[in-house]
């Protein structure tokens, strides 16, 4: 994680930094226990005074404090920058695209099982409709950038067959620089890339991966109706209200979990010789 620190020193100068922030520690059960710590060491370019920083960050947010009074502190919320995000997506940190995915299911049927008012009810429910398509897309995005950007011939497949990278204009004098950050530009694009365009994703899988989804015309209505779930709070353009049933989320949920399930046994067995590859 990081931070954007604004210091203005006694002399005058205005030092504005993103430095490092701790993440909190996630395995606590109390706030008090999930306070982490560091220090920041920040120059004043016109007088050098040393500014130390202290960043704390916990459950109840983060706190900075200086440990002398040679400026005034402001400073921002903490946030992962693209950098850090996509670091986690390539190296598959964590637990898996299809734990992740697996675990969301299984909290909406719990969900769908509170007992609350009515209008509070079809709310959760256009919520929850919208989240199961989210987490399919979430998994189809992960699972993706994974098996792509750590092969140099699928990252190959993508350039040449992807009409959005291939036609991007270089100079001969950028072509070795770029050589090298290609794995970066190439994973940017996929995460910046919205999973829910099905007509871009469906063919990507296929050239790049050798995943045919089939017919997939059910997951194409499943995310328009998302659209309205999400951006019109299950309203349609038209201004009627969407009706979305604990019956009908079970069975796009079954649905999905049948499609990803398919989807995670080929991609398993392109993980496995990617991993007996000797070199």
């Amino acid at each position: 994680m990081k931070i954007d620190l604004s210091i203005r020193c006694d002399c005058g100068c205005l030092i504005q930094e993103a430095v490092y922030c701790p993440e909190p520690n996630f395995s606590a059960d109390r706030n008090i226990d999930s306070q982490t710590e560091d220090e920041a060491d920040i120059y004043c370019p016109e007088c050098s005074v040393h500014h130390v920083v202290l960043i704390s960050n916990s459950y109840g947010g983060v706190d900075c404090s200086m440990s002398t009074d040679k400026g005034i502190l402001a400073y921002d919320l903490p946030y992962y920058d693209e950098e850090e995000e996509l670091d986690w997506v390539v190296s598959g940190a964590d637990d898996s695209a299809i734990e992740i995915f697996r675990s969301h299911l299984a909290s909406v049927e719990t969900l769908l099982k509170a007992e609350l008012p009515f209008k509070a009810q079809k709310n959760l429910q256009v919520m929850l409709y919208a989240h199961v398509v989210a987490a399919a897309e979430s998994y189809l995005s992960k699972t993706f950038i994974q098996l792509t950007v750590n092969d140099n011939l699928r990252i190959r497949q993508l350039v040449e067959s992807n009409s959005d990278l291939s036609v991007r204009p270089m100079v001969l004098g950028e072509l070795f620089k770029k050589n090298d950050e290609i794995k970066r530009i190439v994973g940017s694009y996929l995460q910046d890339l919205i999973f829910h365009r099905l007509d871009k994703i469906k063919p990507m899988y296929k050239s790049v991966l050798g995943i045919d989804f089939g017919d997939i015309t059910w997951f194409f209505r499943a995310v328009a109706k998302r659209h309205d779930c999400v951006h019109r709070a299950g309203y349609t353009k038209q201004g009627s209200t969407i009706e979305i049933s604990p019956v009908e989320i079970l069975d796009l949920m079954k649905k999905l979990e049948k499609f990803v399930n398919k989807v995670e046994m080929e991609a398993s067995l392109i993980r496995t010789v990617y991993e007996d590859t000797p070199f």
